[in-house]
């Protein structure tokens, strides 16, 4: 991911988006808002829990809203080991706990 301001390219950051079946939407992003820590639930964005691809996962950190459907740019210590190389996610765009401090 490329993170520029005003037109200025400031950091590429390694990531993880959306597997087979949950494609992340390309492109530019604009951050709508900012949380320090958020609850991801499946449910709210059409996942039944107890499903196998349910998830409810509190405390969150650095989660950062690209749309009103729910895609969120979010820390994902669990998938550092596939930032960069492979999309693991349900959607949101996953980086390590670090960047995601930054950005």
């Amino acid at each position: 991911m490329r993170v520029y301001a005003d037109g200025e390219l400031l950091r590429t950051i390694p990531i993880t988006t959306g597997k087979p079946g949950f494609t992340t939407r390309s492109g530019v992003k604009v951050i709508m808002e900012k949380f320090d820590s958020k609850r991801m639930n499946s449910e709210t964005v059409g996942i039944p829990a107890g499903s196998a691809e349910g998830y409810d996962i509190d405390n969150v950190q650095w989660a950062m809203r690209v749309t009103y459907s729910g895609e969120f740019i979010h820390a994902a210590p669990w998938s550092v080991g596939s930032q960069g190389h492979a999309n693991v996610s349900h959607g949101c765009t996953g980086l390590s706990t670090e960047d995601a401090a930054w950005l």
